[in-house]
């Protein structure tokens, strides 16, 4: 494994120890991981808007029944979100990458349980992997680019390891331009990041032009 950042340790720790309670959690953690969900028309509830989310993904990734391709999850937690693509696409393989020794331990455990046997769950750095160039089909990071230290590197190294004319689909939280302008916000954001060993969260600017400098195109915004 690549060595990690001072800061990454702290980022791993924090899953870790949530991760090793997590194994007691409710079931609905367990099988949607800690997403916030998508609450598109008509979902009224937190379990209908995480399979919303994982449809919706599956959606943006362009993938269809019969297709054939490798699909990496960067910062995949406990892989609640590869684990349901993989179902609904059999014929596709999917790999799961997170710092999070823990959180890899039991996104395993889970899928033997469920005799899944086109996915496998890595411990790694998503920012600098050990993968290949051109080894995805596809790349979807969901809620992980705000646990970057430097969310330019991972940009580069998921353009790095996509095939040509691959797809990335990034969702996340972003600024629409710049950090909270007033003292009550700026300690509440602080505060969040804090808690969260969150090295902090860009504006949608940067990551546009992050993507533009590493040679991404057709690049789309949806808000959600």
């Amino acid at each position: 494994m690549v060595p990690i950042t001072t800061t990454e340790e702290k980022i791993q720790r924090y899953y870790d120890n949530l991760w090793s309670v997590g194994k007691k959690f409710n079931q609905k953690f367990i099988d949607g991981g800690f997403h916030f969900g998508y609450y598109e028309k008509g979902v009224l509830n937190y379990r209908t808007a995480i399979q919303s989310m994982n449809i919706y993904i599956g959606r943006l990734l362009g993938l269809g029944t019969g297709q054939t391709c490798h699909v990496l999850e960067a910062g995949c937690g406990i892989g609640a979100t590869s684990r349901y693509l993989a179902k609904k696409y059999p014929s596709c393989h999917f790999t799961g990458i997170s710092l999070g020794t823990e959180e890899i331990e039991l996104a395993k455990k889970i899928q033997k349980e469920q005799h899944l046997t086109n996915i496998e769950f890595i411990s790694g750095n998503y920012n600098n992997t050990e993968f290949k160039d051109h080894s995805f089909d596809r790349v979807f990071a969901l809620e992980s680019i705000v646990y970057a230290v430097n969310k330019k590197d991972v940009i580069n190294e998921v353009s790095r390891i996509l095939k040509p004319n691959g797809k990335c689909v990034i969702i996340d939280g972003f600024f629409p331009k710049n950090q909270p302008s007033s003292t009550f916000l700026k300690n509440a954001y602080m505060l969040t990041l804090s808690k969260r060993s969150i090295p902090g969260v860009s504006s949608l600017q940067e990551i546009q032009s992050y993507l533009k400098s590493a040679g991404f195109t057709d690049i789309i915004i949806h808000d959600l």
